[in-house]
């Protein structure tokens, strides 16, 4: 086993619910970092750039201040992100039509047409590494899909904060 994998042993062994969730952080923040490295290697993205069109893409406009929030980090930071965004024809800046002193950030037609080849990858290479698995194997994943669902269906119901694509809105 190499650094990143969590010890192995079945779920009846797993013991403490802590363990279990101990045990399932490790492999979930493996494969997310394997995922976002393979994708970012050929991402026409950053990761930055990515995550503010995920949020875009959920909430259809945000103000400089919500996508701050969102992405947990500071506004100057955002707005500097906007900026090389917008000049890149990634977002647009507009004013809202309920409140003209708020200005809203949307997604434009190349920003979510490169969100889709950012998303397309990762599922690719995600894919390469299923077809490896043997049909058991593959098995137990698509049974585990419906309880990782129910996973993150409580964890919104306890924190509405938290958009559809995991960012807090």
């Amino acid at each position: 086993m190499n650094q990143y994998s969590p010890r192995a042993k079945p779920a009846s062994e797993a013991g403490e619910t802590s363990d279990l969730a101990g045990d399932l952080l490790a492999v979930l923040t493996t494969l997310t970092f394997l995922l976002r490295r393979e994708a970012a290697s050929a991402s026409p993205l950053s990761l930055s750039q990515a995550q503010v069109l995920r949020v875009l893409q959920d909430c259809k406009s945000r103000s400089v201040t919500e996508l701050a929030s969102d992405l947990w980090s500071s506004q100057p930071s955002v707005t500097a992100l906007l900026d090389r965004m917008e000049r890149d024809g990634l977002v647009a800046r507009r004013e809202s039509q309920l409140d003209r002193r708020r200005v809203e950030v949307v997604a434009t037609d190349q920003g979510r047409r490169l969100l889709g080849v950012v998303a397309d990858s990762r599922r690719d290479a995600l894919a390469l590494r299923v077809a490896v698995l043997d049909g058991a194997e593959r098995g137990a994943l698509a049974q585990a899909l419906p309880a990782l669902e129910r996973l993150v269906a409580i964890w919104r119901a306890a924190d509405p904060a938290v958009g559809a694509a995991g960012e807090r809105q």
